[in-house]
């Protein structure tokens, strides 16, 4: 700041010319003085720390620390680390999903072939649930979170041995390349439905 004031008129309107990466990476619009970090071990510490709190995306990640700390370059160091955090990867899903025309599910004619997937939520408590098509027989468990919901299809399963086709609909966790990758190594085929139909499901 004493540089500038030292080269700038009071009473002349000045021009600062730089290009979008310098604006980024060089200027910090912050209504508090930021520690500058200049270890790079520093640098990653707080970029872990920052984003696995709760895995959350690029604005809100730079948002929460450029009020408190500065280096060069801090925004491309961000970029890097979640487009290659392993978590986010794995549950990464489609924000824009292809919309599934409404089609017919084959009728089972034996139990235990065909069926139903879902979330289901009381209050705060969430439920994996899961119908037999054929014979209406129900399983539900509680879970804590939606993470890794093939491991919880996994354990569900166990109680469907013969199971051929599941029914469900877009949430998030079941759209994922893993999920997918999983049921068709298990060979069972996906009826995706609209989840806001409850006819459909």
């Amino acid at each position: 700041m004493t540089i500038l004031k030292e080269f700038l008129q009071p009473n002349l309107v000045t021009a600062i010319y730089c290009t979008p990466e310098d604006l980024y990476d060089k200027f910090l619009f912050t209504k508090i003085f930021p520690m500058d970090i200049p270890n790079k071990e520093d640098q990653g510490t707080i970029i872990e720390q920052t984003h696995n709190r709760a895995h959350r995306g690029f604005d809100e990640n730079i948002k929460q620390i450029s009020s408190f700390d500065y280096w060069p370059k801090m925004h491309k160091q961000f970029k890097e680390y979640i487009r290659n955090c392993e978590i986010c990867n794995k549950n990464k899903y489609e924000r824009q999903p292809i919309k599934i025309p409404i089609g017919e599910v084959p009728i089972p004619k034996e139990k235990g072939i065909q069926i139903h997937i879902d979330i289901f939520y009381a209050q705060s408590l969430k439920f994996i649930t899961c119908i037999d098509s054929y014979s209406k027989f129900l399983v539900i468990k509680q879970i804590e979170d939606k993470i890794n919901l093939e491991d919880k299809v996994l354990d569900i399963l166990q109680s469907f041995p013969n199971v051929k086709r599941i029914t469900i609909d877009n949430e998030p966790g079941f759209t994922t390349v893993q999920f997918k990758s999983l049921m068709q190594r298990l060979q069972i085929e996906i009826f995706f439905c609209n989840q806001n139909q409850s006819t459909t499901d």
